[in-house]
């Protein structure tokens, strides 16, 4: 086991370093703006790779990561897929409910 490697707390599993890198540029919390619904959301992305949506830790995992994309996949198998595109924003689609959100990354 690497000393480098961080331990993800609920999964028992560790975590490379630039997974960790690549997490650390998406977390903070992020305004989601639904498409079809015309309605908020908020997403909290943690350190230690835990997503909130609306203050609910949501059950899963990420399942791939990198600086600009994240795959986080739930307890059911559907997919949350978070990147960003070429414009420079972001966006979220939600496979479960077949929706996409625009993301804004709250001020601190």
């Amino acid at each position: 086991m690497s000393r480098h490697m961080k331990k993800d707390e609920k999964s028992n599993e560790y975590m490379h370093p630039t997974k960790i890198s690549a997490i650390h540029m998406l977390t903070g919390k992020w305004t989601l703006y639904s498409l079809k619904t015309h309605k908020n959301s908020s997403l909290v992305i943690t350190y230690n790779g835990n997503l909130y949506l609306n203050e609910k830790r949501l059950r899963g995992k990420i399942s791939e990561v990198s600086h600009h994309n994240l795959i986080f996949t739930d307890c059911y198998d559907y997919q949350l897929i978070f990147k960003k595109k070429q414009s420079g924003t972001y966006q979220l689609y939600d496979e479960l409910g077949e929706q996409i959100y625009t993301a804004y990354r709250d001020s601190l």
